[in-house]
């Protein structure tokens, strides 16, 4: 007869399990990195890492304008947590020698007729911040400034303001008298004769700040935005804010400050 022929059909195949990928080892929750926070917008103003200072000449007592001297020494009364360098509007060179000198923050205190060319050699030096320590300035050179700071792309705190502090970091950019105390809360007002004597009361009774902000009825840099920084400043717990009342182009943004809310700030700053 025929031989037989050998045939696998209906053999069963011996199952053979796949190989296990190795496990990843397990990473404690306690190393992972927090995740990275964008900067908030006015951080070169408010948390500046350098500064630069129009404040004329020191050296020139007879010279000096009354409240570059008031700046001057509440800028050097404590160490400030960053570079200060102080310059003059005479600072001369190409662009990019500017450039190579540039800040987060310029603060400017000086007469009303050389404040818009200082302001011009901070938007050439790259600042990104820029704040103008005056009293009694005009509205159309308070214009003037906002279309240089816009033109350079700075944020512009001022003019005719009182500047503002932040104790946390040594920064005493103010005529606001001396660096208050540091503690949760942050005070923003548009009245330099409130912040004052909010300040003077604070001294008085132990009150500490993480900032306090003159703001002035001129600024670029209003109530809701230094409001929206404090929201984000791991300093602050609390942030009452005083204004008056203000143009109705500005009062679209959540504006705190009716006579009621000034009043509340005058009796309870806490």
């Amino acid at each position: 007869g025929c031989p037989r022929q050998s045939s696998d059909r209906g053999r069963l195949t011996p199952y053979t399990r796949p190989a296990q990928q190795a496990t990843p080892p397990s990473v404690p929750e306690d190393s992972i990195p927090p995740p990275i926070m964008d900067k908030h917008y006015l951080t070169p103003l408010f948390s500046p890492q350098s500064v630069l200072v129009f404040a004329g000449n020191q050296e020139d007592a007879a010279a000096a304008f009354a409240q570059a001297k008031a700046l001057y020494a509440n800028l050097t009364a404590q160490r400030f947590n960053g570079e200060i360098r102080f310059v003059d509007i005479q600072t001369t060179g190409t662009l990019a020698d500017l450039a190579l000198a540039r800040a987060d923050l310029a603060i400017i205190a000086l007469p009303h007729t050389e404040v818009a060319a200082a302001l011009e050699v901070a938007g050439r030096m790259k600042c990104k911040a820029a704040l103008v320590i005056s009293a009694g300035m005009g509205a159309d050179l308070a214009a003037d400034l906002k279309r240089i700071a816009r033109r350079s792309g700075m944020h512009l705190l001022g003019p005719n303001c009182l500047g503002m502090q932040r104790p946390y970091i040594g920064l005493n950019a103010s005529v606001a008298g001396t660096l208050a105390a540091k503690g949760p809360l942050g005070l923003v007002s548009q009245s330099g004769a409130l912040t004052s004597s909010i300040l003077d009361w604070a001294h008085s009774n132990g009150v500490g700040f993480s900032a306090v902000v003159s703001l002035g009825p001129n600024t670029v840099v209003d109530l809701a935005d230094v409001l929206d920084f404090l929201a984000a400043d791991a300093q602050t717990q609390q942030h009452p804010g005083c204004q008056h009342p203000a143009p109705m182009g500005r009062q679209r943004r959540g504006r705190i400050g009716d006579h009621q809310q000034a009043q509340q700030c005058r009796q309870h700053p806490a």
